[in-house]
């Protein structure tokens, strides 16, 4: 298993220099634009997207071709990912809450740690539905294909609270939706449970 996931960060070592740029660019933005909460938000969803450029990788080497020989189990590479997924959004999670804090010492604010936490925390639960649903859709379909269904899988959030305001029920306030994902951490979980099986289900079927 461990030697799955090096593989992984070896691979991503490709992409690093465009990783780091817009690492850079996020940080930038955050601290000059005064936008905190959008970019470090989307510094998680940075790191968010790293697996789903592993699988890229692994495309074009052919590497499932290679792994099913070696002595693992189908179940531990798909595994192998969502470990990847897991250790990434703590990763861009701990780097967001660094960068707010820095940002904020550096502006000479006070650090509001209920905000921070819960933008985190947010952004955190979204990346890990987002893994959830990206990861049995790239076993399914492969990743080119997945890439371009990437737009819809954002939409449904939206889409949803439209639906619900054409109902009645009123757009939630931001306040609302960003305590309730906060407080999600075990929905999130089981998204991610039961997402893992049907990967597994789909990659035992697949004719490699």
């Amino acid at each position: 298993m461990a030697g799955l996931i090096l593989k992984d960060f070896l691979n991503l070592k490709h992409y690093s220099k465009m990783f780091l740029f817009f690492l850079a660019f996020f940080t930038i933005g955050s601290y000059a634009m005064d936008m905190q909460n959008y970019f470090t938000s989307m510094t998680v969803f940075l790191f968010i997207m790293l697996p789903i450029t592993s699988f890229a990788y692994d495309q074009q080497a052919k590497w499932e071709l290679f792994a099913v020989a070696m002595p693992v189990t189908r179940n531990e590479i798909v595994l192998g990912k969502y470990v990847l997924a897991g250790i990434l959004i703590v990763l861009g999670s701990a780097f967001s809450i660094l960068l707010a804090i820095v940002i904020q010492l550096l502006k000479g604010r006070a650090v509001d740690v209920p905000e921070m936490l819960t933008s985190t925390g947010t952004t955190a639960v979204l990346g890990a539905i987002f893994i959830s649903i990206m990861i049995p859709l790239i076993y399914r379909y492969g990743v080119e294909k997945t890439r371009m269904l990437l737009l819809i899988v954002a939409g449904v959030p939206v889409l949803l609270v439209i639906l619900l305001s054409e109902m009645g029920g009123g757009v939630p306030e931001m306040a609302e939706i960003q305590a309730w994902l906060f407080l999600s951490p075990v929905a999130a979980a089981a998204a991610l449970a039961a997402s893992y099986l049907i990967s597994c289900k789909i990659f035992q079927r697949t004719d490699l």
